[in-house]
């Protein structure tokens, strides 16, 4: 397991993750690399299921205006006072736990090179909008960022909010929603070792060289 690193690619939705991740796959395959391709985010966690549950049994408002970070977040079934902050981290880490298994130890133990969108600085990110910087500092926050240093090559693809709003239209995200998930990702990319490339300065099949020469650098060294 320890020469099968993790992939991980992280950035805001419209940076190009997943088309990226599909040309990578493509092209280490083509190398004779077993490769497998997966997806982890908050849409899997306990918080994001049982909240979604209660806005469908309360309200049809999908977001509310949270006063602890003073900005509109996905409505909780939490509390959002001290306690209600913890337990909100310890069902965000037991959570991924068994999804992380599933999706990504497995199949680094059957011999896969595995590509992660999202992962745990996604969720970090998310953890950071909804809860504040409380977050990072926590236990598990930390617990979290020890993880990513487990065998993993991180890939940040960035851009910026005009950028992601022409390539996603309507389905873009609020700018501030945005702006907080680029900033979490800029501060960890700066925390780890990380290939950062903004692809709002750059064309397709430039981003994916640059990609699949730091990846291939990468797993040489392994």
């Amino acid at each position: 397991m320890k020469k099968n690193p993790i992939i991980v690619f992280f950035g805001p939705d419209g940076s190009g993750k997943s088309t990226h991740i599909r040309l990578l796959s493509s092209y280490l395959n083509s190398l004779g690399i077993k490769v497998r391709s997966t997806w982890i985010g908050s849409h899997h966690s306990l918080v994001y299921l049982l909240g979604k549950s209660a806005r469908k049994a309360i309200t049809k408002k999908r977001y509310y205006m949270n006063p602890l970070v003073n900005r509109p977040v996905f409505l909780p079934f939490l509390p959002l006072n001290k306690l209600g902050r913890k337990l909100w981290l310890c069902l965000e880490l037991l959570s991924l736990i068994p999804v992380i298994f599933v999706k990504v130890s497995l199949p680094r133990f059957l011999g896969y090179v595995v590509i992660v969108e999202r992962y745990i600085p996604a969720t970090l990110a998310d953890l950071v909008y909804a809860l504040g910087e409380f977050s990072l500092n926590s236990f598990i926050g930390k617990l979290l960022l020890r993880i990513i240093r487990t065998n993993t090559l991180l890939v940040f693809l960035d851009a910026d909010y005009v950028t992601i709003a022409n390539r996603r239209g309507e389905k873009t995200e609020p700018r501030m929603y945005i702006n907080i998930q680029r900033r979490i990702y800029k501060f960890l990319s700066k925390l780890f070792e990380c290939l950062v490339i903004d692809t709002s300065q750059l064309n397709m099949e430039e981003t994916q060289r640059i990609i699949r020469s730091y990846v291939l650098i990468k797993l040489r060294e392994r």
